[in-house]
């Protein structure tokens, strides 16, 4: 079966919740979700796991990691270097983008 990773370039705290109903609701599941939390006050990692949003990201297979703080392209940069080639296939999702 095909895997694939979504990345997401995280830096707006106020778009997480939307975006993670937006992976739920996909009709195929990510094998893996990447989050570099690229905000200044590490918001989007705080808000991530905060008992508000844990029901929501319990099965996403999430992963947090911080981000290089230099950028949207240097963190899109920072989150394929991560990846680095672990699914057969990967799309980037930007924090407030929302697919429903």
């Amino acid at each position: 079966m095909t895997t694939i990773a979504t990345l997401v370039p995280a830096y707006k705290p106020e778009y997480i919740r939307d975006l993670v109903i937006s992976l739920r609701s996909q009709s195929r599941p990510p094998d893996r979700v990447i989050v570099s939390d690229d905000n200044p006050g590490g918001l989007v990692t705080q808000l991530l796991r905060s008992s508000e949003l844990q029901a929501l990201v319990a099965d996403l297979r999430l992963e947090l990691i911080p981000g290089p703080r230099r950028g949207a392209y240097a963190n899109v940069r920072h989150l394929l270097a991560h990846w680095d080639g672990s699914t057969d296939l990967v799309h980037v999702m930007l924090d407030d983008d929302v697919a429903y």
